[in-house]
């Protein structure tokens, strides 16, 4: 039996490993390209979601504005509601805010507003109410210290708000019925 002998074939060194073992300079000077590329586009990254960040608060804040608005209003206009149905010529108004939404002067189910609703600006923090000198509910606003988007009056039909600093400051107090 005959055996056959091959040779070695030589190992056949890749140009990158040759020319960083040689000290190539072009080599020396494209390494840790992609590093840097790589923290260029973080960067990038990290400035675009802080821009886009601070527009979604702009926008959250408007959007929790207006629900304000919105609601101070339904609470004015259940008010108004409630005075306005009023017999005789006394006009009462609502002891509290619970009577706005079962109205017991009446036989029937009298309902001034849907529900008591929150105070879009802090849930836990709850509304401010306006009495009068007999202890009735003639508003309400909201206690908060934050500075408002719309900084002019604001006329809501059944509510007039004076331009304000402060969120505290807009007073939901329905304008007299003639």
């Amino acid at each position: 039996m005959q055996y056959q002998t091959f040779k070695a074939v030589p190992r056949v060194k890749r140009v990158t490993e040759a020319s960083m073992r040689h000290g190539n300079p072009a080599a020396k000077r494209s390494s840790g390209f992609a590093y840097v590329m790589v923290l260029v586009v973080l960067a990038l990254m990290g400035t675009t979601m802080a821009v886009v960040g601070t527009m979604w608060q702009a926008e959250r804040h408007r959007l929790q504005e207006d629900e304000l608005l919105r609601i101070g209003a339904a609470y004015a206009e259940g008010i108004r509601s409630y005075q306005s149905i009023s017999q005789g010529h006394l006009r009462q108004f609502p002891p509290s805010l619970d009577a706005l939404l079962l109205d017991q002067r009446f036989a029937g189910t009298v309902r001034h507003i849907r529900r008591l609703y929150p105070n879009p600006l802090n849930p836990l923090l709850p509304w401010g109410v306006i009495r009068g000198d007999d202890g009735t509910v003639r508003g309400v606003y909201c206690p908060s210290d934050e500075v408002p988007l719309k900084r002019i009056g604001v006329d809501l039909g059944n509510v007039q708000l004076m331009p304000a600093t402060h969120y505290r400051d807009w007073k939901f107090i329905p304008t007299p019925t003639p």
